[in-house]
């Protein structure tokens, strides 16, 4: 059984009517502010690199770089965990570096 058809000018007073029904917009401040852009800082200065490890190893850091986005919120970044931990032991990488 097919629907009741409607006219053109009835459908479209239809819709003004749903829409006007609608409530209104949220008022600006309410609304969530928008994300900053991230920081160019680290691609103006760095660069793309190969990295050869283990499946487990990869594994272990994509895990841990979706947990630190659902905790701290953004996207997951392998290169940001990798980063860190060159941090953490950068005199020692140093150290070694000059020998």
């Amino acid at each position: 059984m097919a629907g009741k058809r409607v006219s053109m000018v009835a459908g479209m007073k239809a819709m003004a009517d749903r829409v006007a029904a609608a409530p209104p917009p949220l008022p600006v401040e309410l609304v969530a502010p928008a994300k900053p852009a991230r920081s160019r800082e680290l691609t103006d200065n760095g660069a793309t690199t190969a990295v050869h490890l283990a499946k487990e190893d990869l594994m272990l850091l994509r895990r841990v770089s979706i947990e630190r986005a659902n905790r701290q919120g953004g996207r997951p970044s392998v290169s940001n965990i990798l980063r860190e931990l060159i941090e953490l032991h950068r005199a020692e990488l140093e150290a070694e570096a000059e020998r």
